[in-house]
């Protein structure tokens, strides 16, 4: 990393700044140019392995990429704030991020789903806790990526703080 002040390396931080993020994007590849693809996302860590989530339809392109080859990169952000300077040169921005790599799997059972869904209702409402109906879940595909490796990166205000995407104030 260029910037390595910049850096995040508490881990608990990562996490509090990927779950002020309200879109993940997902890059895929293709054979001519990458695809890139916004997603809502929800995500757990399970015996220390950080698992995202995102749901979409069984088919189409982004389906057809990942069936493929399921190596994807990622990327969030949030924390969003213009910095003007005196001069174009001192112009700045405020941000938070994450980036990685991992591997995607689609969920097969019906259990695997519903703990996906939860995870990215409870990303974008929490505490709040929905059933899914068997018909919903045998229409929709819950992609689970097993993030591999993973990087935060911040140029924060000294007023920063956590929040959830639900909670109205971000990073």
């Amino acid at each position: 990393m260029r910037r390595g002040e910049r850096e995040v390396r508490d881990r608990q931080r990562l996490l509090e700044v990927l779950e002020a993020c309200d879109c993940l994007r997902l890059a895929m590849a293709d054979v001519d140019a990458p695809y890139i693809v916004p997603v809502n996302f929800g995500w757990e860590e399970r015996e220390g392995q950080l698992w995202l989530y995102f749901h979409g339809a069984r088919e189409g392109r982004k389906a057809e990429l990942l069936g493929r080859n399921p190596h994807v990169g990622f990327e969030a952000d949030c924390a969003h704030e213009l910095v003007e300077g005196a001069v174009a040169c001192r112009y700045s921005y405020r941000y938070a991020s994450v980036i990685g790599v991992g591997t995607v799997h689609f969920a097969e059972s019906d259990d695997e789903k519903r703990c996906g869904l939860s995870r990215i209702m409870a990303h974008y409402a929490p505490g709040r806790v929905f059933e899914f109906p068997e018909a919903a879940l045998a229409r929709v595909g819950v992609g689970c990526l097993c993030v591999e490796r993973i990087s935060c990166k911040e140029h924060a205000s000294s007023a920063a703080v956590g929040a959830s995407p639900g909670s109205g104030s971000r990073v």
